[in-house]
């Protein structure tokens, strides 16, 4: 019997090194990702290279689609809808979307908030790539590109980042 007890409990140790138990459960929630906050980085990694496949496409005013061109909002707009995700159309609703997160957590898919001007509320939205880059469709006369955070335009002007995906 003491033969037998010893196999049970090595048995059950395997199990708990080996994840099949409840054992495994506790540490990785305990010093791991949760399930669900690797379901949302991959929603966001997926939004983010949804996006990126755009990037040359021309800036049109009120754009929504790669045959038409993209506006800054209507970027973000297809890139989430292409993957599932209703976010508002406009700069000024996709401002106040989803949850506040600060800057320094930013993960890829959130969407980045910028104050540029007066002109329609003077705001500016971008998709969050990682590493302090962003995807955008600047301006009138150019194109779907990815800019820095660093730069000295864009990094005093952001003012918000916003997580869409939970």
């Amino acid at each position: 019997m003491n033969g037998m007890l010893r196999i049970l409990l090595l048995c059950l140790c395997m199990a708990c090194l080996l994840g099949v138990s409840a054992c495994s459960s506790k540490r990785i929630s305990a010093y791991g990702p949760s399930q669900q906050a690797m379901r949302q980085y991959t929603m966001g990694q997926r939004v983010v290279q949804t996006a990126q496949k755009q990037i040359g496409r021309k800036y049109r005013f009120g754009g929504e689609s790669p045959s038409g061109g993209f506006d800054c909002s209507g970027l973000i707009w297809w890139a989430y809808r292409v993957n599932g995700i209703n976010v508002p159309r406009v700069t000024g609703d996709q401002a106040g979307a989803g949850v506040r997160v600060p800057p320094r957590y930013a993960q890829p898919g959130d969407i980045l908030v910028f104050k540029t001007g007066r002109l329609w509320g003077g705001l500016h939205t971008a998709l969050y790539v990682g590493n302090g880059r962003f995807i955008h469709s600047p301006s009138s006369g150019k194109r779907v590109r990815i800019d820095s955070l660093a730069s000295d335009y864009w990094g005093p002007r952001l003012r918000d980042v916003r997580r869409i995906v939970r």
